[in-house]
């Protein structure tokens, strides 16, 4: 667990967030926070989002405008479209919902207390038959399920 001490949802008493390796990806979150915590040579109360240029120098405060700008100056030079901040919110939601995450899950992961996640939807084609599908398959009763699980039981005992 990581504790914010500040968020926009809740600014005096801060957050708990959980970061989860994702074994079927190539993200591993503790793993990349010890990387930068280490690398940076970072103390318990110095920022998340700080860094050094190097071992000796002070710690410097990473600002989203400075990520940014960073992230822009990068893409631009492959020629893609300058973005922003919530570019990457609702990246992380579509790329959640399109991997199968139920949206009660994401809705959880994102901190929202209400659905005002669903604007951030995309995809859309892509996502509706997914969870529709997901929904069917999960239900005990469903006869797509049954059929399924019958066909997988006679090729294994056939």
């Amino acid at each position: 667990m990581l504790h914010l001490p500040s968020t926009k949802t809740s600014p005096v008493r801060g957050e708990d967030v959980a970061l989860v390796a994702q074994p079927e990806t190539f993200i591993d979150a503790p793993r990349a926070l010890l990387h930068h915590l280490k690398t940076n040579h970072l103390a318990g109360d110095d920022g998340l989002f700080c860094y050094r240029t190097s071992s000796r120098s002070p710690v410097q405060r990473l600002t989203s405008n400075m990520f940014l700008a960073r992230c822009n100056q990068v893409w631009a030079a492959s020629n893609i479209p300058r973005i922003t901040g919530h570019s990457f919110r609702i990246g992380g939601t579509t790329e959640l919902l399109t991997s199968g995450v139920e949206p009660d899950v994401v809705r959880a992961m994102g901190r929202w207390s209400s659905d005002s996640f669903l604007k951030y939807w995309r995809s859309l084609e892509h996502l509706i038959p997914k969870h529709v599908r997901n929904r069917l398959y999960a239900s005990p009763n469903c006869a797509a399920t049954n059929a399924r699980r019958k066909r997988h039981k006679d090729r294994r005992t056939g």
